[in-house]
């Protein structure tokens, strides 16, 4: 953040804060599509070994075991629903924090998909357990209309991430959030119409529900 303290995003004059990035769509695409083409590969080995190893004449008319079909279909599936993840997540997606105008905007092959007024976005501090039952923490990006983008990795250290997520959300002028659906460490500066105000619109001692900020 030293040396951009809008990070992720881009402090444009004409436009504000602008970030692009892709879709996790695309990743997930490209995975499932390379996993279903070897998966598919490795059964075409399979069958033909086995016919292979079959008595001589017989190979032609060996019929296949209902598993090897299923799991021929499913990797056929696999490979065409990969692909459409992958071709329909190439286009990278444009974040636009406008603050003049009130609004955050999604913009995607140069048109705008999607604006909503800046109560709908904020910088959340996310918890999860592990199997051991110790929490880790993690910075989002969330809003309506907007899939969740990580901002860090998973820690320990919430004062840590606390600071940081706070610290960013301040630079950014969005609206700040805890880990807890009710806590006096959220710093709300952009209320929904009609909703409560603080003292300038700082820390509220009850924030709104945290699932879906409104």
């Amino acid at each position: 953040m030293r040396a951009n303290p809008y990070h992720p995003f881009q402090l444009r004059r004409m436009q504000g804060y602008v970030m692009e990035y892709y879709k996790s769509t695309l990743w997930k695409g490209l995975l499932l599509l390379v996993v279903s083409a070897v998966s598919w590969s490795f059964l075409h080995e399979v069958e033909r070994v086995r016919r292979a190893a079959a008595p001589p004449g017989q190979s032609a008319g060996l019929p296949r075991r209902a598993e090897e079909q299923f799991l021929t279909w499913l990797c056929c599936y696999g490979v065409a629903a990969g692909l459409w993840l992958l071709l329909s997540s190439l286009h990278k997606w444009r974040l636009v924090i406008d603050h003049p105008g009130g609004s955050y905007q999604l913009h995607v092959r140069g048109r705008l998909w999607r604006q909503q007024p800046l109560h709908q976005i904020y910088i959340r501090l996310t918890a999860q357990e592990n199997t051991s039952g110790v929490p880790y923490y993690a910075l989002v990006l969330g809003g309506y209309g907007l899939e969740p983008i990580s901002l860090t990795t998973l820690s320990r250290n919430y004062q840590c991430l606390e600071l940081l997520g706070r610290r960013m959300a301040q630079r950014l002028r969005i609206n700040y959030f805890d880990c807890r659906d009710a806590s006096r460490r959220h710093a709300v500066l952009h209320w929904p119409p009609g909703g409560p105000r603080g003292a300038g619109g700082a820390e509220g001692a009850a924030g709104p529900p945290m699932a879906q900020p409104v």
